[in-house]
C-alpha cells in the first residue's frame, strides 16, 4: 500500500519553499505519494488524510512563523473526538540563520504534535543561510530517508 505524506510550508524568502520541493522530490524518488502545500492553502483537517505530516517554517527570533503557529493552534479542533493522528509520523524543518536558533524553532514544532498529537516525531532539520544549495539538498534528502524509515516501522 502506497503511504501518502503532507508537506505543509510556509515561506517568505523561498528558503524553506526549497527544502520543501527537495523533501517533496526525494520522498517521490523512495515511492511516497507526497502533497505539498503552502500553508495558506491548507486547513489543519487535511492532515487526517495522510500516513504523515511534515512542517516547514522559517526561524523567526527561536520560533516558528505565526502563520505556522496558528495552522498549529486550529489543529487542536481535530481533538475533539479523540487523537486522529495518533501513531503517525510527523517531521519539520526551518531555515534559519544560526542552528541554535533553528534547532528551538524545530522544538517547538516538534513538542506541539508529540504532546498534543501523540504522533511519532523524527527530529526535525535545519538549514542555515550561509549553507549552499547542495548542501541543504543533501540535508533534505537524508531526512527523507530517516522519515521514510520512520514510515515504514509504523
Amino acid at each position: 500500500m502506497e503511504k501518502k505524506i503532507l508537506i505543509v510550508y510556509h515561506s517568505e524568502k523561498q528558503h524553506t519553499m526549497f527544502m520543501a520541493i527537495n523533501i517533496q522530490q526525494s520522498l517521490e524518488s523512495l515511492g511516497v505519494n507526497v502533497d505539498v502545500k503552502n500553508i495558506e492553502r491548507c486547513d489543519p483537517g487535511e492532515m487526517v488524510g495522510y500516513d504523515g505530516v511534515i512542517l516547514g517554517s522559517p526561524t523567526y527570533f527561536s520560533n516558528m512563523s505565526w502563520q505556522l503557529k496558528k495552522f498549529i493552534d486550529d489543529s487542536a479542533s481535530l481533538r475533539v473526538d479523540g487523537f486522529p493522528l495518533e501513531g503517525r509520523v510527523c517531521g519539520c524543518f526551518t531555515s534559519s540563520g544560526s542552528r541554535e536558533d533553528g534547532l528551538s524553532c524545530v522544538n517547538m514544532i516538534e513538542v506541539a504534535f508529540k504532546l498534543h498529537h501523540k504522533m511519532n516525531v523524527v527530529k526535525g532539520i535545519v538549514a542555515e543561510s550561509y549553507e549552499s544549495e547542495d548542501k541543504i539538498v543533501q540535508i533534505c534528502h537524508e531526512y527523507s530517508r530517516e522519515i521514510f524509515q520512520q514510515m515504514e516501522n509504523s
